[in-house]
C-alpha cells in the first residue's frame, strides 16, 4: 500500500481532561507542527491501495484518535515530515506484517516481505512508464 497520510498519534501531554496532542496545545515554540502530514506527489490514479496511518511508540494506544487510519508503525510520520522540510519528492510504501493485538504471536515476515517487493516493483513500474 501506498501512504497518504501520516499522523505521530502520540505526540502530545496528558492534561486533566485527557490526552491532548501537540499540535492541539497553546504552546510558544520555534515550530509549527501540524497533527497530519500528507503526501503531496501522490499520483490522481495511483499504482498501489492508499492507506493513512499513526505513527505511535506504542501500539494500540488507547488514548490516540484511530479515526480514517489504516495502520500504525513507528517511524512513518517522522520520515514524511523530514521529506517535507527538506523539500525531498517521497513515496511511503508499506506492508502489513501482523495485526496489532495484546497478544503479538501471529508476524508474517515472509508474506510481508513479498508484498513488500511486488508493491515497490509496482511502484517503480508505474514511475518509470
Amino acid at each position: 500500500m501506498l501512504v497518504a497520510s501520516e499522523r505521530e498519534a502520540d505526540l502530545g501531554f496528558f492534561t486533566p481532561s485527557g490526552f491532548r496532542h501537540l499540535s492541539g496545545l497553546e504552546l510558544d515554540m520555534d515550530f509549527d507542527h501540524q497533527p497530519v502530514f500528507h503526501c503531496p506527489h501522490l499520483p490522481a490514479d495511483p499504482p498501489l491501495p492508499l492507506a493513512h496511518s499513526n505513527s505511535m511508540n506504542a501500539a494500540l494506544a488507547p488514548f490516540v484518535a484511530t479515526q480514517e487510519v489504516d495502520i500504525e508503525n513507528m517511524e512513518g510520520a517522522a520520515f514524511f515530515h523530514a521529506c517535507l522540510e527538506a523539500g525531498q519528492r517521497f513515496y511511503q510504501v508499506r506492508a502489513i506484517s501482523n495485526v496489532a493485538t495484546v497478544v503479538h504471536d501471529e508476524w508474517d515476515f515472509e508474506g510481508s516481505i513479498r508484498n513488500m517487493t511486488r508493491g515497490v516493483e509496482t511502484l517503480i513500474d508505474y514511475l518509470l512508464a
